[in-house]
């Protein structure tokens, strides 16, 4: 099943290749992946987390402490280094920055046009947070550039 599933896909996107699509069309095509990958990702800390802590009460009592002090430690020092790495790249490749104007970019130059479509895809994707922290925290808003007053 997977494998004519893997076939199917090959096919669809070889057949689609002749169509010339905008980049609204392919972001609509990629918004079921996308909510995939989303949910993908909002699963892997609980996994992790929960894997450890099942695998740690699975084992006898004196081993427990020695066990579980070396996964606890080397899950702090994995995460020490994939941060001292984040900074690392951020630091140099400087997400965010316009290359062409070598400045950052400026939101206020967005468009606010969306249609109805657009609205309820954005509902839709904050459905699936791709960060269970960040949906507890977050507070997204699909306006966006919002007055008080009621202007936009």
């Amino acid at each position: 099943m997977m494998i004519g599933g893997v076939v199917i896909g090959i096919g669809m996107g070889v057949g689609m290749r002749k169509y010339d699509f905008d980049n609204l069309d392919a972001a609509y095509i990629a918004f079921p992946g996308t909510m995939l990958i989303q949910g993908l990702k909002m699963l892997v800390i609980p996994l992790v987390v929960f894997s450890i802590i099942a695998g740690v009460s699975r084992l006898e009592r004196d081993v427990t402490g020695k066990i579980g002090g070396y996964a606890c430690a080397y899950y702090a020092v994995t995460t020490f280094l994939a941060v001292i790495l984040g900074i690392i790249l951020c630091a140099g490749i400087k997400p965010g920055v316009d290359r062409e104007n070598r400045g950052e970019v400026d939101p206020s130059k967005r468009s606010n046009d969306s249609s109805p479509v657009d609205t309820i895809l954005d509902i839709i994707r904050q459905l699936l947070p791709p960060n269970i922290v960040y949906a507890l925290f977050a507070q997204v808003s699909t306006w966006k550039n919002f007055n008080l007053d009621g202007s936009t």
